[in-house]
C-alpha cells in the first residue's frame, strides 16, 4: 500500500463516527494551560499578549506546527478598510455591536486567498477587550522576540497537572493541540469543501472532492463559524457543569473569563446559510464610515452539480431501490443529504 493510499485510509477512519475528545478532559486541560500562563508570566502585559496568541494558534490548528520560537507568528491589528492577510486581526462595528475577525487561508488552484473569519461567539469578548487596545495607525507585531521565546518554552515544555486539577482528567498535550482538527474531521455539519479550507491538507481523506463540489467563501465562512461555536459550546457546558476555572483576571483589559457566551450577535452573523465579509469605507466628505460587502470567491469546480439536482438523482435511485427490496428505516437521499 502506497504512502498516499495508507494516509487516505487512516484519514477516512478518523473522519468517520469516532469518539470526539471528552469535553471535560479538554476544558480541564485548557484550565491547566491558563494556570501555566499565570505561573510562568509574572508580567501581566506579556501574559496577555502570549495567551491571546496561544488561543489564536489553538483555534487555527497551528500549535502542532510550531517547532521553534521563530515559527510563532506575531499578530497585528488592522482597520476595517485594510486588506485581509496572514495573522491579521480587525474589529468591525455593525448594529452598534463589535466583533473581532481573523484571517483564514483559502488555498485554491488559482492561488492563496485570505478571507475574514469571525471569531466564535464565546471567544469574542476575550479577544475584543485586548485587541481594541492595539494601535491600527502604527501597525506593530504583537509579540517581541523575547515574548515569542517565552511562549515557545510554554508550548514545548511538559504541562504538569496541579493537584486541584487532577480529579477531572486531562488530554495528552498533542491531542489538545489538535482539538479543532479532530472535531472538524468528525463534524457532520462541515461540507467536504469547507473541510478542505479549515483542515490541514495532511488530514484530508478526499483530495479530489473539490473536483465535483463548489461553495463560495460566504457559505464556507458560515459553516466554519457554526462548527467552531459548537466545538466550544460543549467545552463551555462542561466548564459550567463541573465548575472548571477559566478565569483570566486581567483587570487592565477588563478580561475576567476566557469564555463568555452572553453576547447578542450583529445582524451579519445571523444570516442563515452565509456570512458576508465587509470593507469599511469613508462616506462622502469624510462624514463617517459605512461597510461595503466584499465579493465572495468560489471554491471547488465549475463541474459541480447543484445540490437540488443531486437530491433528485438520488431520489430516483431511492425509488428504484424501494421497488426492489423491502423498505428500510433509511433512504439513500437521507444519506447523501447528511454526508454532503
Amino acid at each position: 500500500m502506497g504512502f498516499q493510499t495508507a494516509r487516505a485510509k487512516k484519514n477516512r477512519s478518523n473522519n468517520s463516527d469516532d469518539i470526539a475528545p471528552d469535553p471535560l478532559h479538554t476544558v480541564n486541560t485548557l484550565s491547566i494551560v491558563i494556570h501555566c500562563f499565570k505561573a510562568m508570566f509574572t508580567c501581566t502585559k506579556d501574559r496577555e499578549a502570549c495567551l491571546i496568541t496561544f488561543i489564536y494558534l489553538w483555534l487555527t490548528q497551528s500549535l502542532e506546527n510550531i517547532k521553534s520560537a521563530d515559527d510563532i507568528p506575531s499578530l497585528t491589528r488592522v482597520t476595517g478598510s485594510e486588506t485581509c492577510d496572514a495573522h491579521r486581526l480587525r474589529i468591525i462595528h455593525v448594529d452598534g455591536k463589535s466583533w473581532v475577525e481573523y484571517a483564514q487561508c483559502y488555498s485554491t488552484p488559482q492561488g492563496v486567498f485570505w478571507q475574514w473569519q469571525p471569531l466564535p461567539i464565546i471567544l469574542n469578548n476575550f479577544f475584543y477587550h485586548y485587541v481594541q487596545t492595539l494601535s491600527t495607525t502604527a501597525v506593530t507585531p504583537l509579540l517581541s522576540a523575547q515574548q515569542r521565546q517565552q511562549l515557545w518554552i510554554l508550548i514545548s515544555k511538559p504541562w504538569k497537572t496541579p493537584k486541584e486539577y487532577a480529579q477531572y482528567g486531562r488530554l495528552r498535550k498533542d491531542v489538545f493541540f489538535r482539538y479543532f482538527t479532530i472535531m472538524a474531521q468528525r463534524c457532520p455539519y462541515l461540507s467536504t469543501t469547507a473541510k478542505s479550507i479549515v483542515l490541514p491538507e495532511h488530514v484530508l481523506h478526499h483530495f479530489s472532492a473539490k473536483a465535483y463540489q463548489k461553495e463560495n467563501s460566504n457559505q464556507i465562512r458560515y459553516k466554519i463559524f457554526r462548527a467552531h461555536n459548537q466545538y466550544l459550546e460543549r467545552l463551555d457546558t462542561a466548564s459550567k457543569q463541573y465548575g472548571i476555572n477559566l478565569s483570566i483576571n486581567n483587570a487592565h483589559h477588563k478580561i475576567a473569563l476566557l469564555f463568555d457566551a452572553n453576547l447578542t450577535l450583529p445582524s451579519y452573523l445571523n444570516k442563515k446559510g452565509q456570512i458576508d465579509a465587509f470593507e469599511r469605507r469613508k462616506n462622502a466628505n469624510n462624514q463617517g464610515y459605512q461597510y461595503i460587502q466584499l465579493p465572495s470567491i468560489e471554491i471547488g469546480s465549475r463541474r459541480a452539480l447543484p445540490l437540488d439536482q443531486v437530491r433528485l438523482f438520488f431520489d430516483a435511485i431511492d425509488e428504484h431501490v424501494k421497488g426492489c427490496i423491502p423498505l428500510q428505516d433509511w433512504t439513500i437521499n437521507q444519506l447523501i443529504t447528511t454526508t454532503h
